[in-house]
């Protein structure tokens, strides 16, 4: 066979000829000796990685539901501030607002709104406290220490 042009050469080497429908998609790579250019096994991204960032992202999601179901979970379990408590006494704490004779309540205060209340948005009558640490606050109840919870 004669060879003429450089394109033919290579079709010739490679054993694809013109008249083959695939020969536009057959390319000659010098690290690899033929390659298909719709070949997709090429990928930059290893699978063993992807597997490995989908399972981890998976783990993550699941240990930050089970902190939170635990949290609240111990929410429940917290003793009940009472009045007599040292804590409860310095800060005028009482379990029913609307019964306070403290001067600087102001009506519709309690713990349900206040900044400090760690409960707000639930229907819990009772709920942790950042000011009483380890023990839950009626909702419905009052210190002196009550700041407006932001919107």
């Amino acid at each position: 066979m004669r060879v003429s042009t450089h394109s033919q050469a290579v079709e010739w080497a490679v054993g694809v000829h013109s008249a083959t429908p695939a020969a536009s998609q057959i390319i000659v790579n010098p690290t690899r000796k033929v390659s298909n250019m719709t070949d997709k096994s090429t990928s930059n991204v290893n699978p063993s990685r992807r597997r490995f960032v989908v399972s981890t992202g998976g783990a993550i999601g699941a240990a930050a539901l089970a902190g939170v179901l635990a949290r609240t979970a111990q929410a429940a379990d917290l003793p009940h501030v009472v009045p007599t408590d040292a804590t409860a006494t310095g800060l005028a704490y009482t379990e029913d607002a609307t019964t306070t004779k403290n001067a600087k309540y102001v009506a519709g205060s309690t713990c349900q709104s206040c900044n400090f209340y760690q409960a707000r948005g639930t229907t819990a009558a009772y709920g942790p406290c950042m000011l009483f640490p380890g023990k839950a606050v009626s909702a419905k109840g009052w210190c002196m220490s009550y700041v407006k919870a932001p919107k």
